[in-house]
């Protein structure tokens, strides 16, 4: 594999014509390179030459072996070729290393990469030109990395694939190196003296020209020896480069290499033994975690399972006082989430539930069932816990869904930290083990915090507590306002008296239902205007003082009347009706009325109900005027239904005004529950479920691992043989580091 980190090397490009096997063969000394037609280097061949005192021999990094015979290492290059990359003449990336040991080697670090080509031969894939680019690139395109651009002198060096393919990735030729074969191949009377001056195309490190061994010199296996000393020849009797001053010759590019490959490691050096260090303390860091061996000894489980038992404790303990490394950019996690769903998720949950639960029907009938035959003046007690209590039920949803909330953030919680640990990542029985304990304890603490979250619930049901502070105030000033807007018992027959005033009042309350109401105010145009209000039939006229023109008519048939009180003792009345539009909350569909006076308000009310279902509203007919002394010529008869028709609507004016006081105890007494409820549902959550799961997690751990029995210890600290694999890994990387660092000190 290649090593991680971007060490210099040398790379060698050209295109499968330009000699580039010869010149690595002629740099190494030996034949080891499969030749042949077509393409032959199908894969990154990296060649490590190591000078030392010892016979020549080479290595393979995957191999156990040393070949003295280098004819048998061209063929395990082509064999490992042949496995990674197919019999096609197919290609890879995957690198192979060969090492080569002798004291004639310089101290190089080369890579051959496959010859660049445009057409593909035999059964190669058509865009094999693009694939060996590809792979070429990859190499170059390292700033650590040299490249060894060859080229043949007997073409235009304008085509030469090899500088144009470094030019993409080094356009200043700061780090490529030519080289110029076939100069013994150029025309008679032609030389590369201009190329290697750097007058056509200049590089920084230069040109170096050298002479290959031919065809023939290779099929007749000329020695190595002798093709150098024939190049050597050549440069000394050829009258252009004899007298030059340029580098020349296969040994001048082996020196040439080993210097400007030297003096680049020199200028990488304090970046590579940063890096080299920064491995070491990774690396050192992962055999901690894996351990110098796994535990054998039953004294030596029972201590890592204690130990593990012990870090996941505590990093949970850390996780849940915020003192977690983990990256928090992303989103709320942990203690903060649970928070969170303290001080806004729950509120708001609870924020949403209100009196209007509870229809103007249920609070009615509620109360005339708890009056009965009786009448009674005031709410009646049981009407209203009652219906207290069917709201504070609303308060059970919101409260489990809490407990839940809070159970799950605990859950992934301690989940992150099991994987956060990374000596327990070592045993997976032992891991997953401690993960269905966690589980288990947490399911006992979430239903046990439910239970309790419930009981306080059913707690506010079991007293309804009215003598509350802030509840007896409010209380009695709602007595004291339905004191004074009382309306009188019809506890006595009617009287003939009685009669003649019921029929005044009649007709006095036709009259006012005729007449504009007094104090009367209504939402237009985006503002309270003052209006007067008359209703004809199934239809309300709402006429502006200050501009009559702009009248409205509010069909009430089929509409929905609602009532509030206002903070100033008014009355507000909203009439939702259907227009054209459908049912919308809307200006056009909506029209909201302001009336001061309690009792006007209460009317109003009740006719606009009345004309809503389609009731007829009777007008009162117009009659001659009489003196005190003028006797009423209506029969019995009518007059006992008028004073029936009287009694019966006080009666429903009643029942509106009583369930309006009712509805407003309901409301005031259930916001006081609410606020119990959101200050103590948290506070028992954090005592019955946060902190008891914090508290009890190591008890509870250590209870239900049985220490005592060796056999269920030996299971749980077995390690896998991943892990066993992994450690030996880490270990021979380590050596390797610590052998490195010790080579940069002495560079």
């Amino acid at each position: 594999k290649i090593p991680p980190i971007d060490l210099p090397q040398i790379a060698v490009v050209g295109s499968q014509s330009s000699g580039k096997s010869s010149v690595l063969e002629s740099i190494v000394g030996y034949d080891f390179l499969p030749r042949g037609a077509g393409i032959c280097t199908r894969r990154p061949l990296i060649i490590q030459l190591t000078c030392s005192d010892v016979q020549d021999y080479a290595e393979f990094s995957h191999l156990d072996e040393k070949f003295t015979d280098f004819e048998r290492v061209r063929d395990v290059i082509e064999k490992e070729t042949d496995k990674v990359a197919g019999k096609q003449k197919g290609v890879s990336e995957v690198p192979l290393i060969v090492k080569f040991f002798g004291r004639n080697f310089p101290n190089l670090s080369l890579v051959d990469l496959p010859g660049l080509t445009m057409v593909p031969v035999g059964d190669q894939p058509a865009n094999i030109g693009q694939l060996i680019r590809d792979m070429v690139m990859n190499f170059i395109c390292r700033p650590n990395c040299i490249i060894l651009a060859v080229s043949a002198a007997n073409q235009d060096i304008a085509n030469s694939d090899a500088l144009h393919t470094a030019r993409a990735v080094d356009p200043d030729g700061l780090r490529t190196l030519g080289v110029l074969t076939k100069v013994d191949l150029m025309d008679e009377g032609t030389d590369a003296r201009d190329i290697l001056l750097g007058k056509l195309y200049p590089l920084r490190l230069g040109y170096i020209p050298v002479v290959n061994r031919s065809q023939k010199d290779i099929m007749e296996k000329k020695p190595m020896h002798k093709s150098l000393k024939a190049e050597q020849q050549f440069f000394e009797n050829h009258p252009v480069y004899r007298n030059s001053k340029f580098e020349k010759g296969i040994p001048m590019l082996s020196k040439r290499l080993s210097s400007v490959l030297e003096a680049h490691i020199r200028t990488q050096l304090p970046e590579i033994s940063k890096k080299i260090k920064s491995m070491l303390r990774e690396t050192q860091e992962d055999l901690v975690r894996y351990g110098v061996r796994g535990p054998s000894t039953p004294f030596e489980c029972r201590s890592t399972v204690m130990k593990a038992v012990q870090e996941f404790c505590e990093k949970f303990r850390e996780a849940m006082n915020g003192e977690t490394r983990r990256n928090t950019y992303k989103g709320l996690f942990g203690p903060a989430r649970i928070r969170e769903i303290f001080r806004n998720d729950f509120p708001q949950e609870i924020a949403t539930l209100d009196a209007s639960y509870l229809s103007d029907k249920e609070i009615q009938m509620a109360r005339r069932n708890a009056v009965g035959l009786h009448a009674d003046l005031f709410v009646p007690n049981s009407a209203f816990e009652t219906l207290i209590k069917r709201l504070i039920d609303l308060l059970h949803d919101p409260t489990s869904t809490c407990v839940q909330k809070v159970s799950d953030e605990i859950d992934t919680l301690f989940h992150q930290t099991i994987s956060d640990c990374k000596f327990l990542s070592r045993f997976a029985e032992l891991k997953q083990t401690i993960s269905l304990e966690c589980r288990s304890l947490l399911s006992a603490k979430t239903t046990a915090a439910a239970d309790f979250a419930r009981n306080l619930v059913e707690m506010e049901k079991s007293y309804v507590n009215t003598e509350h502070p802030n509840f007896i105030n409010y209380r009695d000033t709602v007595y004291k306002q339905s004191h004074l807007h009382a309306l009188p018992a019809h506890s006595q027959p009617p009287s003939q008296s009685a009669s003649l005033h019921s029929e005044r009042a009649e007709k006095e309350n036709m009259s006012k239902q005729k007449s504009p109401a007094e104090q009367c105010s209504a939402y237009i145009g985006r503002e309270w205007q003052d209006v007067d209000l008359k209703l004809d039939r199934q239809e309300l006229r709402v006429s502006p003082k200050a501009n009559p023109h702009a009248t409205q008519n509010v069909p009430l048939l089929g509409s929905t009347i609602n009532v509030r009180e206002l903070w100033d003792g008014g009355h507000q009345i909203t009439v939702r009706y259907q227009s054209s539009k459908g049912w919308m909350l809307h200006s056009t569909d909506e029209m909201q009325i302001k009336i001061a006076d309690r009792q006007s308000a209460n009317r109003w009310t009740m006719m606009l109900k009345k004309a809503a279902v389609g009731a007829e509203v009777v007008q009162a007919p117009r009659s001659p005027r009489r003196t005190s002394g003028t006797a009423d010529n209506a029969s019995p008869a009518l007059r006992e239904r008028r004073l029936a028709g009287s009694i019966g609507d006080c009666g429903e004016v009643r029942d509106v005004s009583e369930s309006s006081i009712l509805r407003q105890l309901l409301h005031q007494y259930f916001e006081l529950v609410k606020r119990s409820t959101t200050d103590a549902i948290p506070k028992a959550l954090m005592l019955k479920l946060v902190q008891s799961f914090e508290t009890n997690l190591y008890p509870h751990l250590m209870q239900v691992i049985d220490l005592d029995n060796d056999d269920v210890v030996a299971d749980l600290t077995k390690e896998s043989p991943e892990i066993v694999r992994r450690r030996q890994e880490v270990d021979r990387l380590e050596g390797a580091l610590r052998k490195a660092i010790l080579v940069l000190r002495e560079l």
